[in-house]
């Protein structure tokens, strides 16, 4: 589903910010497009794995929106096993991972070029 609603082009400054940013860590004189300092201490984590994407699927839009969209797909399973250990309820574990799952908003972010979505993921990632 997140593949079906993923966005063709960059649609707000921040993906274009991480984007940036990513390209300046792969080879800053190419880009030469200067990034702030400020922009690197916030932008640092999700555009260092924007980086490995292009390293990986080369240099593009939508090989970030894809990372994107591949990260943020395993935030229902790891919600299902957070709530299963936490609640001990399969039955509560599996509405969680559904209810993810369909949210609008988390579909809408995991198909942006965003943070957002993907630190969902590691969030879940760290408590598991």
């Amino acid at each position: 589903m997140r593949l079906y609603f993923l966005a063709t082009s960059l649609k707000w400054i921040d993906g274009y910010s991480y984007v940036i940013t990513a390209q300046n860590f792969l080879n800053p004189s190419e880009f030469g497009e200067l990034v702030e300092l400020r922009t690197i201490k916030t932008h640092l984590g999700y555009s260092l794995l924007l980086s490995l994407s292009f390293i990986l699927f080369g240099v593009s839009t939508e090989s970030a929106l894809l990372m994107t969209a591949i990260i943020s797909s395993f935030s229902a399973p790891l919600l299902y096993v957070f709530a299963r250990e936490l609640t001990e309820k399969k039955e509560v574990a599996i509405l969680s991972g559904i209810i993810l799952s369909f949210n609008p908003l988390h579909l809408r972010y995991s198909t942006l070029v965003m943070s957002d979505s993907v630190g969902i993921s590691f969030i879940l990632l760290f408590f598991i």
